[in-house]
């Protein structure tokens, strides 16, 4: 196979690797490796100014996986296969605040205000600034310091800690912002509080990430 550069790349090339690699992986593979592909471009375009643009393909349908609602307890038992300290404390502030692994690999210290138990997160997935409340559990574990450790590298090690453990449900990392959630919701949490909490800007966003059942609604009804 020739040599393929961000200026050669076409349609039909990135169309052929999406079928070829469809015979192999899943659908989910395919959408992440074109996605890191479509990253390089951009790279390219932006930051070399070389002169190429991303060709557009059909992605094919990824089937979305439900989240699960993790448990202290399961939590604890992941992080007991790890000796990755970064990501025991990286679990343990998701769970707490519900921030993505972006921002909380990226936070700075500099942006912790312990005494109000907010951060501020200047560069968020919606493209504006906010401020997230903290519990005094996650005040703590963020006064550690900021992380070193890559997105790459503590997603791999999740997904050995998670194997070692023996888990039967797939947990992801991202389950357990969902997590964060729902418990603030479970606590009562108005709307505009959730919102504070999540990032959130639509409720239909919202409202995948919260997951209360009407046992949960009754138990506040008395």
């Amino acid at each position: 196979m020739p040599t393929i550069t961000t200026q050669t790349l076409t349609a039909p090339i990135l169309a052929t690797f999406r079928d070829w690699r469809l015979q192999s992986v899943k659908p989910a593979t395919v959408v992440r490796d074109i996605g890191v592909i479509q990253a390089a471009v951009n790279w390219a375009r932006q930051e070399q100014e070389i002169d190429c643009h991303f060709p557009n393909v059909k992605l094919p349908k990824v089937g979305r996986q439900p989240f699960h609602v993790v448990t202290e307890q399961e939590l604890e038992r992941i992080l007991a296969h790890t000796n990755n300290e970064q990501l025991k404390r990286a679990a343990w502030i998701a769970y707490e605040t519900a921030m993505r692994r972006s921002e909380i690999l990226g936070f700075k210290l500099t942006n912790l205000d312990a005494d109000r138990q907010t951060l501020y997160l200047p560069d968020t997935k919606t493209g504006d600034g906010r401020h997230v409340p903290l519990s005094t559990k996650a005040v703590r574990l963020l006064s550690e310091g900021e992380f070193t450790i890559t997105p790459f590298a503590l997603s791999t090690s999740w997904r050995r800690a998670r194997k070692r453990a023996g888990c039967v449900k797939q947990i992801r990392f991202h389950d357990l912002r969902h997590t964060a959630i729902t418990r603030a919701a479970q606590r009562g949490f108005s709307t505009l509080e959730l919102q504070m909490v999540s990032g959130h800007k639509k409720m239909d966003m919202l409202k995948r990430y919260t997951h209360i059942s009407a046992s949960d609604v009754a138990r506040r009804l008395g």
